[in-house]
């Protein structure tokens, strides 16, 4: 008796997005600096290699398919085919699937109006049935990865529309962080260009070196930038011990000083310095908005000596970013707790009725542009949702959201007995921090709705 094998089977996606700018417009926009960056999803475990990759014939994109730690798979994908105004195609020339052309095709609608198609034609290894469940698997992936885009679009596409064009030449600190990278990708997707202040310089990458711990810096390259966006600084995460302590306070201080001093040197210095800051600012269970009093803790002491470091500033106005805690599968509180709701295990933290203010990485993304572009703000910005929630909320929203069930419950005293100052401070904190400028001043929100905010980032549609 003979073995029927069945062939690979190519299977084919399509996805429409209609957008409210002209076709030209829309072709355009996708030939923005950083466009594949922006357009890459938070919750795709994937990494994009070649960071200059350009919208032209010929050109290759290169990711890493992330399988654990520092550990992935190599994929290239090059554009095969290009018209200019209509469409352009791009193909997998090595990595994981047997087959994978890509077809972009803008239409026209009307002169204000027009449609995105998306036609993927893929094939994975695998000569048996389980080839097609994971074509399925695959499509339906496929369709979260551009509903997310599509919403993207959308509210860049809004969002940009609310400023004027402007080209601003900006350094940045803390660039390749959780923040810094969301924030550098989206400012070379609206025309500036980003100049980023880095401890270790990288082969064919345009960035100014800097000593902190030397306090050494090269004057002359910080001359004639626009803006400096400062969001250097050691991750709070983790038990604090006295060195881990130090390194959080240092990290933060001596780094501002460094930038300030020299800045204050310039003979063309920035007319706006924008320094990142903490919620922890405040003071704990009550409503506080821009200039309440400060709290108490080892994280207000922090936050107070860095916000006086960064008002030093003496040639523009200075903003201080007070931010909550962000919402991005990439980093901070939600990628700690993913892992433990994916497999069921999910927690209620304390007795869940401390509050916690909380923003998305698209609307900090987007509140920072507005600071960025919004003369008339300075001194501190509270940079969180406008609609803080309890912990037990946000327990059982994270839990609806991944489709998991939430039946532990972590007691108060085991969390403190384990992290200690940490968790009094973070985990088991009490904060409801109004952003009052952002509001009265326009900054809009897009995903001020926790249930909402949650779906996107996490890719749930």
């Amino acid at each position: 008796m003979t073995k029927k094998v069945m062939e690979e089977e190519k299977f084919t996606f399509k996805f429409e997005t209609h957008l409210p700018i002209s076709k030209k417009e829309a072709f355009e926009w996708h030939k923005r600096p950083g466009m594949l960056e922006r357009l890459s999803p938070p919750f795709i475990n994937m990494k994009l290699i070649s960071k200059n990759s350009r919208l032209e014939l010929d050109d290759i994109a290169h990711f890493k398919l992330m399988l654990f730690s520092d550990i992935g798979l190599d994929a290239y994908f090059r554009i095969t085919e290009y018209v200019e105004g209509e469409s352009f195609t791009d193909q997998q020339i090595k990595g994981p699937f047997s087959f994978w052309q890509h077809h972009h095709r803008f239409i026209e609608v009307d002169s204000n109006s027009c449609i995105i198609e998306d036609e993927i034609i893929f094939r994975v290894p695998l000569e048996s049935f389980l080839g097609a469940m994971i074509n399925a698997k695959i499509a339906k992936r496929l369709n979260h990865i551009f509903s997310y885009r599509k919403q993207v679009l959308l509210n860049d596409i809004d969002f940009a529309s609310r400023y004027p064009e402007k080209k601003l030449h900006i350094l940045m600190t803390g660039a390749g962080g959780l923040i810094g990278s969301a924030l550098s990708t989206f400012l070379k997707t609206m025309g500036h260009i980003v100049v980023p202040i880095t401890r270790q310089l990288q082969a064919n990458e345009k960035a100014i070196f800097w000593d902190v711990e030397n306090q050494m810096i090269s004057q002359d390259d910080l001359e004639g930038f626009d803006a400096v966006i400062h969001l250097a600084g050691e991750n709070v995460g983790g038990i604090w011990t006295d060195s881990k302590k130090e390194k959080i306070f240092k990290s933060r201080i001596h780094s501002t000083r460094l930038l300030v001093n020299t800045l204050n040197k310039l003979n063309k210095p920035p007319k706006t310095f924008i320094c990142a800051s903490g919620g922890n600012y405040y003071m704990q269970s009550q409503d506080s908005e821009e200039g309440d009093p400060e709290g108490k803790g080892f994280l207000t002491h922090v936050i107070k000596e860095w916000e006086d470091e960064a008002c030093k500033y003496k040639h523009g106005r200075t903003a201080l970013m007070r931010t909550g805690v962000v919402l991005s599968p990439k980093g901070g509180m939600l990628k700690k707790l993913l892992g433990s709701y994916e497999l069921g295990l999910g927690a209620k933290l304390g007795s869940g009725q401390n509050h916690l203010s909380w923003i998305s990485i698209d609307d900090i993304v987007y509140q920072y542009y507005h600071v960025l572009m919004t003369s008339s703000l300075n001194g501190a910005v509270n940079l969180t949702s406008p609609e803080p929630i309890t912990s037990e909320r946000f327990s059982k929203s994270l839990a609806k959201t991944l489709k998991k069930p939430l039946f532990l419950k972590l007691p108060k005293g085991l969390i403190e007995s384990i992290f200690g100052q940490m968790a009094k401070e973070t985990v088991l904190s009490d904060f409801v921090i109004k952003p009052k400028k952002l509001l009265e001043s326009d900054g809009k929100f897009y995903y001020p709705e926790l249930d909402y905010a949650l779906k996107h980032v996490l890719g749930v549609y």
